[in-house]
């Protein structure tokens, strides 16, 4: 879930949706009870495969970039999401 949860693409969602409130010079909040209204797939096996790649991030000799843009991409592909909106996605994460 932490894999799922941290992929640029619910991330976007979380602020579009207010999950995650940012204020010019303080920290994100996060919403706790509006945590439950992400979606979380239960297919196995993607659940299975972002885990994994998840225990690997924390592994110091990991590349971590590279596991999480492989993240991103399966997070991608279930949404079947086109390359304007990933970089739309990508843009407004960088301008919250």
């Amino acid at each position: 879930m932490c894999g799922w949860l941290n992929s640029d693409f619910v991330t976007y969602y979380a602020q579009q949706m207010n999950i995650v409130r940012y204020s010019q010079g303080k920290q994100p909040q996060i919403k706790i009870s509006d945590l439950g209204t992400i979606f979380i797939p239960q297919n196995k096996i993607l659940q299975k495969t972002i885990s994994e790649l998840s225990i690997k991030i924390f592994e110091e000799t990991s590349p971590k970039a590279e596991l999480i843009d492989e993240i991103n991409s399966i997070v991608n592909d279930y949404y079947s999401l086109t390359i304007p909106e990933i970089e739309n996605i990508i843009e407004s994460i960088k301008v919250f």
